[in-house]
């Protein structure tokens, strides 16, 4: 881990006083300069552009900087929490920073840190809602005082706050953040039971109340198709996800129902990147046929290209799901030349265009020590797992968080073809870390018992 740290802290230093060059960057800067958001994007992370880059104008230090700074600060701070709430290095104020910058100087959170995009800013508030699920709700039951079922819905407002910041920060963080907002609320209300009319009403409004607030923002900062970004429906997800790999990649595969429909200088722009599915190739269908008779031809070539490639989508799909519940190791695999690989190769050029050298031995011993540490970690944990059963509280959170996982990953991979990016997964990497440092949790010196609390 410190040569992770090590690596990570003079890659930080060499890259600070640069700007990567993603296309979402140029997006959100000029969303920052009107405000105006389309509905799929938050409207925290450009209003936060926007004051930075009007407090800095003209000023020596640039604004971009002045966000890695801003975001390196946030992801500390949710970094520290995180140790905070699973009780790790309770007494050791040295030992808790070198566990934040373990986690932080992960290679991919490291490149999102130093970035103009929502994703680190995004991953900080999550990871803030975890901790504090944990926290506040993930407790046994026996240790439980009148007292705390008092302040439930305190404890649930603490969970609902990160999931108002992570919801207006990146929008798919909405349904993902109201997974441990309905756990908690849930395990309020079995604890509070009959015991307090008035608390379960607390508990049930705060739920409320923090739901309206964010709907209400959506529909205030939000206007629907202001940039014109295709909707997607079940029809089109199927189609996206099964079809560029086995009919539309190559001239001898397109369909002939396709050329009649929409000719070959559409194929021919669709067969180039299999964002171009999305772009190009979806829209004149559906102005060609209505949406309707559009959705019904997506099934039927989605239904064709299953049928007739089973076995080469169903590879290509759980390599993107096993890639987005494992980022490190499975990316580190896709860089090495497989197909597939998808926005990965161009996230990691982006990454290494400034120092190549020190990003490849920095990156590549990200990926080995992810692996080598979760081995590790894992021959420690198993004689510990008998006692996990008897444990509700690491159950319910460890439930919870893979349960989060499962659905950010099966999203993801929904999105379409070739489109895997280990950013939308950061919060999944930093978890899979924290397992990592479990054995240097808290643990009494004298008698080598584990706190009641360690996860």
């Amino acid at each position: 881990m410190t040569v992770q740290i090590a690596l990570g802290l003079v890659w930080m230093l060499a890259n600070f006083g640069t700007l990567q060059l993603f296309g979402d960057t140029a997006f959100q800067v000029a969303v920052s300069g009107s405000l105006r958001c389309d509905e799929h994007t938050g409207i925290l992370y450009p209003a936060l552009l926007l004051v930075v880059r009007a407090l800095f104008r003209g000023s020596v230090v640039t604004w971009y900087r002045v966000m890695y700074v801003l975001q390196f600060l946030l992801a500390f701070c949710a970094a520290d929490l995180l140790l905070r709430c699973f009780s790790f290095f309770e007494d050791h104020r040295l030992l808790r920073i070198w566990g934040s910058l373990a986690l932080l100087t992960i290679p991919m959170c490291m490149q999102c840190i130093l970035a103009v995009l929502p994703r680190s800013v995004a991953c900080s508030f999550f990871l803030m809602e975890l901790a504090f699920f944990f926290r506040g709700t993930c407790r046994e039951e026996a240790s439980l005082k009148a007292e705390d079922l008092r302040r439930a819905g305190e404890r649930l407002a603490e969970v609902c706050l990160f999931w108002l910041l992570g919801a207006l920060t990146e929008n798919e963080l909405f349904l993902l953040g109201a997974v441990p907002v309905a756990v908690s609320l849930l395990v309020w209300l079995r604890r509070v039971g009959g015991k307090s009319l008035i608390v379960a009403g607390k508990v049930i409004l705060t739920a409320a109340l923090f739901l309206g607030i964010i709907l209400c923002i959506r529909s205030i900062t939000q206007e629907k198709g202001l940039y014109r970004q295709p909707e997607k429906s079940p029809e089109k997800t199927l189609f996206d996800r099964t079809a560029w790999p086995v009919l539309l990649c190559d001239r001898w595969r397109w369909p002939e129902s396709l050329l009649e429909l929409v000719g070959r200088d559409v194929l021919a722009k669709t067969s180039e990147s299999p964002e171009n599915v999305n772009l190009v190739l979806e829209p004149a269908l559906e102005e060609k046929l209505g949406t309707r008779q559009a959705q019904r031809l997506y099934l039927e070539l989605a239904g064709e290209a299953f049928h007739e490639h089973k076995k080469q989508i169903l590879g290509e799909s759980l390599t993107d799901l096993a890639g987005y519940l494992m980022p490190p190791a499975v990316t580190g695999w896709l860089l090495t030349g497989r197909t597939g690989a998808g926005a990965a190769p161009r996230s990691y050029d982006v990454m290494k265009r400034h120092t190549p050298l020190l990003t490849k031995a920095y990156f590549d011993f990200g990926t080995f020590w992810f692996c080598a540490g979760l081995v590790l970690a894992g021959l420690w944990a198993v004689p510990g797992l008998r006692d996990l059963r008897h444990t509700k509280s690491r159950r319910l959170f460890l439930m919870t968080a893979a349960g989060c996982a499962l659905i950010c990953s099966v999203h993801n991979t929904l999105r379409g073809y070739g489109l895997y990016d280990y950013k939308a997964a950061l919060w999944i990497t930093v978890m899979w870390t924290v397992l990592t440092l479990l054995p240097l949790s808290p643990s009494d010196r004298k008698t080598g018992e584990r706190r009641e609390n360690d996860l």
